[in-house]
Formats: structure tokens, C-alpha cells, sequence
């Protein structure tokens, strides 16, 4: 959430507060790559909807909390402001309600928005090409 992110001391951009992380054991690992961790944990606004419905996730639930701090930074608004927890539970999390995209934003960044939001998580995107693309966009 956009409360976990600053600047320190010598205005490097950070990401702090992890009261809630914990290491991810190869042994609790299961068959499908999934976790079982404790759901409901962390900021409704920015929870991956498997977290929210506490079903097991991984590191892509990450990735959904990512597209929507970009979807905040690029429209400057908080996504669903306006959605109480339980119209989150039962529009996001239930329904795939996702925040909609302005038409003027660059379409790589839409996609890719679109991609890390994506209900399934095979179809979101590592970091690392979350990365490739911003740089490319960046370079336009």
C-alpha cells in the first residue's frame, strides 16, 4: 500500500514496514507451487483476491498488490475508492472487478496493468518483466 512506501536519507525510494512477511520454506511449499498462509492480512484495497478469500497464493499475489499502487499513481486516486471491505469482498474479490483503465494512458502500461490484475496468476507477469516493460516505456 502507499503507506509502506518512502525515501530514505539519501532519497532512495523504499518499501518498508513488513510487520507481516515471513519466509517462504521450500517445505511448506505445495505440489502446485502454492502456499498455505494466512489470508485476510494487509490492506483490502491492494489484496490479491486469492488472499482476500483466503485461498492459498504465492509471490504473484505481489504482483496483483503492484497493479493496483500503479493504477493509484497513474490515475491519482486510490482504486475503488469508494468500495467499502465488503463490497470489496464481493466485487473484486468474488465478482473480478478490476479499477477502469483512462484511454489517454500508454497501452504497454495498460496491458501490463491489466495482466498483473488478472484473476489468474499464471497470466501475471514476474517482476522482472514488469521491469522490462517500464523500462521500455520509459525510453518512449
Amino acid at each position: 500500500k502507499p503507506d509502506n512506501i518512502g525515501f530514505d536519507s539519501e532519497g532512495i525510494l523504499k518499501i518498508f514496514d513488513f510487520g507481516l512477511a515471513k519466509e517462504l520454506r521450500e517445505e511448506e511449499r505445495n505440489v502446485d507451487g502454492l502456499y498455505n498462509m494466512t489470508g485476510f492480512t494487509g490492506a483490502v484495497r491492494y489484496m490479491a483476491p486469492e488472499v482476500g478469500l483466503r485461498q492459498p497464493y504465492n509471490l504473484k499475489a505481489d504482483i496483483y498488490s503492484w497493479s493496483m499502487l500503479m493504477w493509484y499513481m497513474m490515475a491519482l486516486e486510490p482504486p475503488m475508492g469508494f468500495y467499502s471491505p465488503s463490497m470489496f469482498i464481493d466485487r473484486v474479490f468474488q465478482k473480478g472487478y478490476r479499477p477502469a483503465v483512462k484511454e489517454k494512458w500508454p497501452e504497454g502500461l495498460k496491458q501490463l496493468m491489466k495482466d498483473a490484475w488478472s484473476d489468474d496468476t499464471e497470466e501475471r507477469p514476474s517482476f522482472q518483466e514488469i521491469m522490462t516493460v517500464l523500462t521500455n516505456e520509459v525510453a518512449r
